[in-house]
């Protein structure tokens, strides 16, 4: 390698050249250091501590949603059921009186003969007896209705099980509807008169009590509502809408005379008598 001064002039080596000399070996780096490597530690199993937290934790949180599913339902049930109105509630009942204006009573032909034939022709001629008898007097056909028709036979049973037809039985039975009560006994002893063997009790009735159950009705309205305007009245509050209405009532009870009995049962005079219809009923108003 040649070498210059500070001129440039080339500066002769001072000994001689080797040639074979190998080059100098640059100086080596320094060697990088790796990255560190992390290892994920190796989980451990749960212990019994933890178990029981997730099991309390878990219990806490179906009870939280149990409570709110509840609330809800109840706050809902308080809302939307219409049969438990809030508000002023409050009841009042009326009582009215009626004549009967209808009489009924069942008669009927009960008859054995040896013959299914025998049997419904001794049946129907009585029962056709009876209807007859029964327009002489002014039953209209219309008030006669047939209620029960049975046609059986008669057996008579063996202490073996066995049992043997002795006859046959049948049954017409009619509701005759008496719409001139002064006649009640008249149609009683007439039917028995031409046959009939079987007679039940006389009820008095009204045809139509609607009339008398609306009347009723009324007198409990007006009750209830001036008992309403009272209690707002006493209790220093006003009353708003009428939210709901609920009555009750008692049908009309027949009243029923004590003739009944077989072909030679002398019927009494039938007292009609009154009998009564009560009405309830059930406000709820509003409060303002």
């Amino acid at each position: 390698m040649v070498e210059f001064d500070a001129n440039l002039n080339p500066i002769e080596p001072s000994g001689p050249i080797n040639f074979n000399q190998s080059p100098t070996s640059p100086t080596p780096s320094t060697p990088t250091t790796p990255p560190p490597v992390f290892t994920q530690p190796t989980p451990k199993p749960p212990t019994n501590n933890y178990l029981v937290k997730r099991l309390v934790d878990l219990v806490t949180l179906v009870v939280i949603v149990g409570v709110v599913i509840g609330a809800i339902n109840m706050f809902g049930n308080r809302v939307s059921n219409p049969t438990q109105p809030e508000g002023l509630n409050v009841s009042a009942d009326a009582t009215v009186y009626a004549t009967p204006d209808i009489a009924k009573v069942t008669v009927g032909v009960n008859k054995l003969a040896n013959t299914v034939a025998n049997v419904e022709k001794q049946v129907t001629d009585i029962s056709q007896k009876i209807k007859d008898t029964l327009t002489t007097l002014g039953i209209e056909d219309k008030d006669i209705k047939t209620t029960n028709y049975n046609l059986y036979p008669e057996q008579s049973y063996r202490s073996n099980g066995t049992s043997t037809v002795t006859g046959y039985r049948a049954q017409h039975s009619y509701q005759i509807t008496i719409r001139d009560l002064n006649i009640t006994t008249d149609v009683v002893a007439a039917a028995t008169k031409a046959g009939a063997n079987e007679v039940g009790q006389v009820v008095f009735t009204l045809e139509n009590p609607d009339s008398k159950l609306a009347e009723a009705r009324k007198e409990a309205m007006s009750k209830a509502k001036d008992k309403a305007k009272q209690m707002a009245e006493d209790g220093g509050f006003r009353i708003g809408r009428l939210m709901s209405v609920n009555e009750y009532n008692d049908n009309p009870i027949p009243l029923y005379d004590g003739m009944g009995g077989g072909e030679k049962v002398v019927a009494p005079t039938p007292e009609p008598g009154n009998f009564s219809i009560k009405v309830t009923v059930n406000l709820t108003y509003q409060i303002r």
